[in-house]
């Protein structure tokens, strides 16, 4: 018996709760469950139930054991004060001065819960708990759900992402290079970003060489020694840029190259972000109100000068080979930078998720080890909505068996 089993029975009142009593035989009614408490506390507050004929107002707090309410040492904590029930599965101990009535709750869960929490809670199989269940699962109402998750997922990216007051155009380009950072630079280019205002980007940005070499510099990729004539030119620039626009001297940023595939490499990323800014008006509009495939469109169409077709840094030649931003790295794009952007900006987040989630649905799905696994498991992944809702899904509930947080999990429960 775990605590998280109790907190869901409770939550959803999954017991009899007729002729319910405390272990001093005193009748007791629920009168309001509460509201469940996420931080330090209580488990539920606000919460109404009545003693006899005498109606009590406050905080519930649930355990395994009575015991545990000892072993906390809830009673010298002045939060707990307010517990008008204490409700426990096994009622071990009294508890000396405890001033609040003790609910046991063994007895009076069904069995069939306690048959399918063990089925969830202590499933051993490479499969995951809820396997031979999805399939009867109402099509209608897992399409609601995975909506909700898709709502968590991209609320959860936009506070994330945009939790300081800095400007708008500033933070949305700091998200665009979170983003095209992926995950082993994301923070890499994160800091790069804050280095430079964006005004100073809109300043120079016809001038695409200027602004590659403003990116480069600041990013730490130039030096006074390249042995290749355009990284020296480059580098030139920079120092003239540098002067003019007066660009302290920053601390080196750690870029990761190690298994990262060589088109994803820092310089080459920021090299398509020089090219971006040359064909875009400005980020703000190009984010917020572009759709899908004039954004795709865009990055793929980026072409990088002709000196990148043979170097992936500026200080080794290598076989040549046209760059281009593929696919994915552009779905990455839009997934984790366009998406937040556009419900953190907008008056009507609701409006622009409907829209959201309709584009998604015309979406090739992505293939990856999570998106099989899901699929092994009879989750549908035929669109890119069902590959980010199962994505948020396994992350958030599958990898550390939450099953009694999911709704999937709680559906399973009452069955």
């Amino acid at each position: 018996m775990k605590e998280d089993f109790l907190h869901t029975i409770w939550e959803y009142q999954l017991f009899i709760n007729r002729e319910l009593k405390t272990t001093e035989n005193t009748c007791i009614t629920i009168l309001n469950k509460g509201r469940k408490n996420f931080h330090d506390g209580p488990d539920f507050l606000e919460a109404k139930i009545k003693i006899d004929k005498t109606i009590w107002v406050g905080q519930i707090e649930i355990h395994v054991n009575s015991s545990d309410w000892v072993k906390h040492q809830h009673s010298e904590d002045k939060r707990y004060r307010n517990v008008i029930l204490h409700l426990v599965w096994n009622h071990d101990i009294e508890i000396p001065n405890f001033h609040a009535p003790t609910l046991e709750l063994k007895g009076f869960v069904p069995k069939k819960y306690l048959d399918n929490y063990h089925l969830l809670a202590y499933h051993k199989s490479t499969e995951l708990p809820c396997h031979d269940f999805v399939t009867s699962i109402d099509e209608n109402w897992l399409k609601f759900y995975q909506e909700r998750l898709l709502w968590d997922r991209f609320q959860e990216k936009s506070k994330r992402l945009f939790h300081s007051q800095e400007d708008r155009s500033q933070l949305i380009f700091e998200t665009f290079c979170y983003a095209l950072g992926l995950k082993a630079n994301g923070e890499n280019m994160k800091t790069f970003a804050e280095r430079i205002p964006i005004y100073l980007i809109l300043k120079i940005r016809h001038k695409t060489f200027s602004l590659e070499a403003l990116f480069l510099g600041i990013a730490g990729f130039l030096h006074a020694h390249h042995h290749f004539d355009y990284a020296s030119k480059l580098y030139q620039e920079f120092l003239y840029l540098k002067k003019l626009y007066k660009i302290p001297d920053y601390p080196p940023i750690f870029w990761i190259h190690k298994g990262i595939r060589p088109q994803a490499f820092p310089l080459i990323r920021l090299a398509f972000l020089a090219q971006l800014f040359s064909k875009i008006d400005s980020l703000d509009s190009f984010v917020l109100d572009t759709h899908f495939e004039k954004f795709s469109s865009c990055l793929q169409g980026l072409e990088l000068p002709e000196f990148y077709n043979t170097h992936y840094t500026l200080e080794k030649e290598s076989p040549e080979k046209q760059k281009h931003l593929g696919q994915q790295s552009v779905f990455t794009l839009w997934i984790n930078a366009v998406l937040p952007s556009k419900l953190y900006y907008t008056e009507c987040p609701e409006e622009v998720f409907d829209k959201i989630v309709s584009e998604l649905k015309t979406l090739k799905p992505e293939k990856n080890k999570l998106t099989i696994r899901m699929k092994e498991n009879y989750f549908e992944n035929s669109s890119a909505f069902h590959s980010q809702a199962n994505i948020h899904l396994y992350k958030e509930y599958c990898i550390e068996r939450k099953c009694l947080n999911c709704h999937i999990g709680i559906k399973i429960l009452k069955q």
